[in-house]
């Protein structure tokens, strides 16, 4: 529980609400609704306040007490009780302040035991807190907030719609070259068919065309048996008669068989022509299954060309996400031969398709060969940039790891809506000296000036100029120059008896001398500045001794008043 603020939820209504901490005065005491701090209500008890209107957003009470002292103690002055625990109570609320400041930051502390979030003392702890309000990213290593990756999401939507009509493109290829295969077999065995019938007509030919040889063989044989009867005398002429009507018979019958033949040969023509048909379909079908063949590895070649681009597209959505550079916007693919996009803006990045000399209108590369999957960017030079191959960028060492803690600060939703920390306004830092270094501060510690003499060997002197030039310079009295050294323990601060030079105070400063001083020469003060001598006076034409009483004099009334506040605070406490 913290010790030095309590808050309350607004709920629109309540007006009236606990001071739960001790304080030294109502000053120290302040009120913040929604962050920002207001001076709206009134004290009604020592331990309660009042707002002037109900409030619906966070109300913070809060004590800052001062790390200047409340209390001066003095030589010779009566320590009372009351001082002594104005003292010691303020440096207890101080320590207290700063330890709230520091166990509810964002740290990398190990927790005690008994923490519901206890941190592991190497990894930020938000303590199961969205982090709100968070600048968009611009490094590699930088987050990134919820804002930059619901502006991916398009292009990433894009690549994946782009991936699955692939997808299904390369499945219809798929499908056709399936069905042209199987038009391609069934080509195939229609020919092997039709050859088989060619070569049974071819053989029914060859049959026939025998048939034919063998009745011409018999009708030649019949016609020598007839001449051979005819030459015999008359008494075989009936013979010879009959031999003829038998020749003619079987020159009939020969005829007849010619004609058989005849008809077998054409026939045997007619199925030869319908072989020589066959063939030519055979051939024809062979040629289309072929073709069909072919078609079907083009076919299947396309399908897998297809598949290969659905899965190119896939990889190139998921390398989005796995190279994303939160400086970049991803447009999407482009072909660098083409015109330029028009009117880019700073950031606009695309994934170049092929490598080819870019067009004309890409200022910057117009001319140069760009190479496939390099990225272009448009700059705030108004010019196109090739930063390579998506491998090459930094995103590109971007770890599961840290994917998955995007995907985890993703799931805290709106970011915007947090109450993340955007200006400093803590007030215990506020009110610590260091919230009023500058970078300009920092510029300086960390560049010293130059030109300045080595410090080997030099402890104890001190540093002189010339006013061009440094050096360092001994210890020695009577000259009456200023500075000597501090020594036993540095507790005891030197300085000379005697000013001899003039000198004449910067205008800002007060200055301090030990006493007593001898004054040879003149010391010029300016309006506003003091120059007080402890331990005795000094003699010369300066206005030292009216000075350092008025001084004292207004530093006894300073606190009186004080003193006298303090009380006033602690009768209404």
């Amino acid at each position: 529980m913290a010790k030095s603020y309590v808050t309350y939820p607004g709920d629109g209504a309540t007006t009236t609400y606990a001071v739960t901490f001790p304080y030294l005065a109502k000053l120290h005491v302040h009120v913040l609704i929604g962050g920002e701090e207001t001076d709206k209500y009134i004290w009604l008890t020592p331990s309660s306040i009042q707002l002037e209107a109900p409030a619906s957003d966070t109300i913070t009470i809060i004590r800052v007490t001062p790390t200047e002292p409340i209390v001066d103690f003095t030589d010779g002055s009566v320590l009372t009780e009351n001082q002594l625990d104005i003292a010691t109570i303020q440096s207890l609320y101080v320590c207290e302040e700063t330890q709230d400041a520091a166990k509810y930051a964002l740290s990398n502390v190990p927790d005690g035991p008994g923490e519901e979030f206890p941190g592991d003392g190497v990894n930020w702890n938000a303590k199961n807190l969205k982090i709100i309000n968070l600048k968009n990213g611009t490094l590699p290593k930088d987050a990134i907030n919820k804002e930059q990756l619901d502006a991916l999401i398009p292009a990433i939507d894009e690549e994946v719609r782009r991936a699955e009509e692939a997808a299904e493109a390369a499945e219809a290829s798929a499908v056709v070259a399936e069905s042209a295969k199987n038009s391609a077999l069934a080509s195939a065995n229609k020919a092997e068919t039709e050859a088989i019938k060619a070569k049974n007509s071819a053989d029914a030919a060859k049959v026939s065309e025998t048939n034919a040889n063998v009745s011409a063989s018999q009708a030649n044989a019949s016609a020598v048996e007839a001449a051979g009867y005819a030459k015999n005398s008359k008494d075989y002429s009936e013979a010879a008669k009959d031999s003829a009507d038998s020749a003619k018979d079987s020159e009939v019958r020969a005829n007849q068989h010619a004609n058989d033949a005849k008809d077998s040969a054409d026939t045997a023509g007619d199925h030869a022509t319908i072989a020589q048909n066959a063939k030519k379909d055979a051939q024809a079908s062979a040629s289309a299954a072929q073709v069909a063949e072919g078609n079907a590895a083009f076919s299947a070649t396309k399908a897998e060309q297809s598949a290969n681009k659905a899965a190119m597209h896939e990889y190139r959505a998921q390398e989005i996400v796995d190279n994303f550079n939160p400086a970049l916007m991803f447009k999407g693919t482009v072909d660098i031969t083409l015109p330029a996009p028009s009117m880019p803006e700073n950031g606009d990045t695309y994934l170049v398709e092929a490598t080819a000399v870019a067009h004309g209108s890409w200022s910057g590369l117009s001319g140069t060969e760009v190479a496939m999957d390099s990225l272009v960017v448009f700059g705030d030079d108004n010019a196109w940039h090739n930063t390579g191959s998506v491998a090459d960028q930094p995103a590109n060492g971007i770890s599961q790891e840290d994917i998955n803690n995007w995907n985890e600060a993703y799931s805290w939703n709106d970011h915007s809506k947090q109450g993340y920390i955007t200006t400093e306004d803590d007030p215990v830092f506020r009110a610590s000296p260091a919230s009023s270094i500058t970078d300009t501060d920092i510029t300086k510690w960390n560049n010293p000036p130059s030109g300045l003499p080595d410090q080997t060997g030099q402890k104890d002197n001190y540093l002189r100029s010339t006013g061009s030039v440094a050096y360092w310079s001994p210890v020695v009295g009577g000259d009456g120059g200023g500075l000597a050294s501090l020594v036993a323990n540095d507790c005891i601060y030197l300085n000379r008896q005697e000013i001899v030079d003039d000198y004449a105070m910067p205008t800002g400063f007060n200055g301090m001398t030990a006493g007593p001083i001898s004054q040879t020469g003149d010391v010029y003060i300016p309006e506003g500045s003091e120059w007080s001598i402890v331990g005795g006076g000094g003699t010369g034409s300066s206005n030292e001794l009216q000075q350092k009483v008025d001084y004292l004099e207004d530093k006894v009334y300073k606190m009186e008043t004080l003193l006298r506040q303090i009380g006033k605070q602690t009768e209404k406490g």
